[in-house]
């Protein structure tokens, strides 16, 4: 459940956050909820992030499309700049938006009425899996700015950061004190802030809500597994309902531009990680070399894994309601005939990008599609090299 397994990692991560004054937002231990900070000094400073870091991956993408850069640098670049647009995607808001710690207090607020009676369920695997999976998450992203400092450390031209824009930068020398050190405490800063409050709802509202929306749904199985009256029957569909409306408030939050970004971006990231890593590992300076697996390993779990449990949401409450609809169809009394017009209106769940969603086919076709590309590019620059 997210205020038990999920909401103590949430509130470390945002403290971080808080220290870089990326998030607008904090955690008030009198309300027990996230609020929006009070001091407009913070304010100033996130939105002087969100126009540095928009003017940085636009500067990243001119480069990438329009500078001097080989075929073989532009793979290379191209991880970094999608994880960048990513993150600026997911941290944007300008305006002081309250969506995201709305949906989260809502999320909160509604699970502390949904478990009681339930408090002795034990956690489920997929929550134990995600907790799992946001601890390696949470190592990653300590390791991204690390990996960042060490591969401009190595290679100053590696692409598509600041100094690679330079016509200098392969005479860069760190032994002397120059302007080049300044960009590199830049790009580390940039790295740091942009990962942590890049993250966060992508972590705690998409991929934690994901797993939440599947534990609500056992209990409310179980509810209805325990339904014999009439009375307890309306009480299932009243809380199927709810629970509803809450995957509606995430997807509403997610569909504009999170679950379209990682949908789209991080299968982009598996095909040139896996192309970068199968083909020019002997081409990079470690340890710059090992950020790149650690993207393939990050991004085909998050295809795999997230975007399995996606799916779930789908199957469970489609299988779900064929259950209960054949268990209301032997309920006797006067309210029988609309007790199955209430079940025949309720609707299946989905995690929706855009106009679609997430089905049970959708992690086998982005893995058979990442790797028939990488196949293609390999095939492509081999056939290349023997001319």
């Amino acid at each position: 459940m997210y205020t038990t397994q999920f909401f103590p990692l949430l509130v470390r991560h945002l403290h971080c956050c808080r220290l870089f004054k990326g998030v607008p937002f904090k955690y008030d231990k009198n309300l027990k909820k996230l609020v929006l900070v009070e001091n407009p000094r913070d304010i100033q400073i996130f939105r002087a992030q969100c126009v540095i870091m928009l003017l940085y991956v636009v500067a990243m993408f001119l480069h990438l499309c329009f500078g001097p850069l080989t075929v073989q640098k532009k793979f290379q670049a191209f991880s970094f700049f999608a994880i960048y647009l990513i993150m600026h995607l997911v941290k944007w808001n300008y305006r002081l938006e309250l969506a995201p710690i709305q949906v989260i207090n809502s999320c909160m607020k509604f699970e502390r009425e949904l478990v009681k009676g339930e408090e002795g369920m034990k956690m489920s695997t997929t929550a134990k899996v995600m907790v799992c999976f946001m601890t390696t998450l949470q190592y990653s992203v300590i390791g991204f700015p690390v990996g960042i400092f060490c591969l401009l450390v190595f290679d100053p031209c590696f692409p598509p950061f600041l100094l690679s824009m330079s016509t200098n930068c392969s005479a860069i020398k760190w032994t002397n004190f120059g302007p080049e050190i300044l960009v590199l405490v830049f790009e580390t800063w940039m790295a740091a802030q942009a990962i942590y409050s890049g993250c966060i709802w992508a972590f705690y509202i998409l991929f934690v809500g994901i797993t939440c929306a599947l534990n609500y749904l056992q209990v409310v199985r179980c509810k209805m597994a325990r339904a014999k009256k009439l009375v307890q029957h309306k009480l299932c569909i009243r809380t199927y309902r709810q629970v509803h409306i809450v995957e509606k408030m995430f997807n509403d939050y997610l569909m504009a531009r999170i679950t379209p970004a990682i949908v789209m971006a991080i299968p982009a990231i598996q095909i040139v990680t896996q192309f970068v890593s199968v083909t020019m590992h002997d081409q990079i300076a470690m340890p710059g070399f090992l950020v790149f697996p650690l993207f393939l390993v990050n991004g085909f779990i998050n295809n795999v894994l997230v975007f399995t449990l996606a799916s779930w949401i789908n199957s469970t409450s489609k299988e779900m309601l064929e259950k209960f609809g054949r268990q209301v169809a032997h309920v006797g009394g006067k309210g029988r005939a609309y007790l199955r017009k209430e079940v025949q209106s309720l609707n299946c769940m989905k995690i929706k990008f855009g106009t679609n969603f997430i089905d049970r086919g959708t992690p086998l076709v982005i893995q058979n599609f990442c790797l028939a590309q990488t196949m293609s590019l390999v095939l492509i620059r081999s056939s290349k090299a023997h001319k």
